[in-house]
C-alpha cells in the first residue's frame, strides 16, 4: 500500500499554473461578471492545458456502503440505504432523472451496505465488508478491507479515465455516514469541533466525542491507518478514487461531508489533489461548514433544495460544463 501511495504521489503533478493565470486574467476582461465561474474555467484551462479543451465527458460514482452497522442506532438493518440504493439501481430515483437530463453517466457501487445489491448496468457490487462498525467499539474495519476499498477507487478512476471520461464527481448512499464524516472531520479540525459550538451542552458534547476519536489513537498524517480505525468501505473507495483520478488529470467534484472527508485524507496523503478537486453545492449542514472553514473551500452554487447523495456533483459537473462553454465563447489565446 504505501509503494502504491508512493507512486500516486510521483504521478500527481501540477497543472499548468502560468497559463491558468493568464486565462484568468484575460476571461477577467471580457464580459463573464461571474467571478467564480472565471476561476473554475481557468483553472480546467490549466487542467486540460487548452483554452478550448473537448466538451467534458461526465460521470457520477455513487459509493455504497453502512456505517456503525454494530452501533446501537442501527435499527433498520440496512433496509433503509438498500431500499435507497435500489431506486438508484433501477433508475427510478431523482439522481437519475438529473444526472439523464445533464448528460451524466451514473456508476453505484456497493461497497459494503449491510444488504447487498445485486448487479445489473450500471451496477457493481464490490463489498470488502457488510457495512464498517462503530469505531467505539472496535477498528472499523480490518486493514485488509481498507486496502481492498482503497485500491477499488484507484482501479475505477483509471478505468473511467480509460472509457474516455473527462470529469467525475462522487455521491454515497449508505445510513449513519455523518457519524464516520463528523469522525475524520474532527480529527483535521479539533480546534473546530470544540471552540465553534455556541452552547457549553454542545461544547461538552463535542469533548466527550473528541475523547472516544482519542482512543482509537488516529491521527491525521497516517491516512491508511485513519480509515481503517474510523473509516468505512465507502471512504476508503473514495479517498483512492481522487487519488487516482488527479493522476490521470481528471477533475473530481465533491458533494457532502463525506466526499469532503475523503478529500482531507487524499490530501493528507498527496496535497497536489487540491488542484483536481472542485466543490460543488454548500448544504445548510455543519460538518460539511466546519470542513469548508478549515480547508479553506467554498461551493459556488447553494445545496437548498438538493439531496446530498450525489445530486450536488451533477449540479457541480453542469457548472464545469458551464466554464468550458466559457472558454470556447471568449476567444482567450493557447
Amino acid at each position: 500500500m504505501e509503494r502504491l501511495m508512493e507512486e500516486l504521489r510521483a504521478r500527481i503533478v501540477a497543472p499548468q499554473r502560468s497559463f491558468e493565470v493568464r486565462v484568468q486574467d484575460e476571461l477577467k476582461y471580457g464580459d463573464i461578471n461571474n467571478h467564480d465561474l472565471i476561476r473554475t474555467a481557468a483553472r480546467l484551462a490549466g487542467i486540460f492545458g487548452s483554452v478550448k479543451p473537448q466538451p467534458l465527458q461526465k460521470g457520477l460514482v455513487i459509493f455504497a456502503a453502512d456505517h456503525a452497522v454494530n452501533g446501537a442506532e442501527n435499527k433498520t438493518k440496512g433496509a433503509d440505504s438498500h431500499t435507497e440504493a435500489e431506486r438508484i439501481a433501477t433508475g427510478k430515483d431523482e439522481l437519475n432523472k438529473a444526472a439523464h437530463k445533464a448528460g451524466v453517466g451514473v456508476l453505484l457501487l456497493d461497497m459494503g451496505l449491510q444488504k447487498p445489491l445485486t448487479e445489473s448496468p450500471g451496477v457493481q457490487s464490490l463489498r470488502v465488508a457488510a457495512g464498517s462498525r462503530y469505531f467505539a467499539q472496535g477498528t472499523a474495519m480490518t486493514r485488509q478491507a481498507t486496502e481492498d476499498a482503497f485500491m477499488i477507487g484507484v482501479d475505477i478512476a483509471q478505468r473511467l479515465a480509460d472509457e474516455g471520461y473527462t470529469a467525475l464527481g462522487m455521491g454515497n448512499v449508505g445510513e449513519r455516514w455523518p457519524l464516520t464524516a463528523l469522525a475524520v472531520t474532527a480529527v483535521f479540525f479539533r480546534n473546530r469541533l470544540v471552540t465553534e459550538p455556541e452552547s457549553t451542552k454542545q461544547r461538552e458534547a463535542a469533548e466527550r466525542f473528541l475523547s472516544l476519536i482519542d482512543e482509537t489513537g488516529v491521527v491525521a498524517d497516517r491516512p491508511i491507518q485513519l480509515l481503517e480505525r474510523i473509516g468505512s468501505p465507502d471512504l476508503a473507495a473514495m479517498t483512492g478514487f481522487i487519488l487516482s483520478a488527479a493522476e490521470r488529470k481528471i477533475p473530481v467534484v465533491l458533494d457532502n461531508a463525506l466526499t469532503v472527508a475523503a478529500f482531507l485524507i487524499g490530501e493528507a496523503i498527496c496535497e497536489g489533489v487540491r488542484d483536481y478537486v472542485f466543490t460543488s453545492v454548500a448544504y445548510d449542514e455543519p460538518v460539511q461548514v466546519m470542513q469548508f472553514k478549515g480547508a479553506g473551500l467554498q461551493a459556488p452554487l447553494a445545496g437548498k433544495g438538493l439531496c446530498d447523495r450525489g445530486m450536488g456533483s451533477v449540479a457541480g459537473l453542469s457548472y464545469l460544463e458551464s466554464a468550458v462553454t466559457i472558454l470556447h465563447e471568449q476567444g482567450c489565446k493557447q
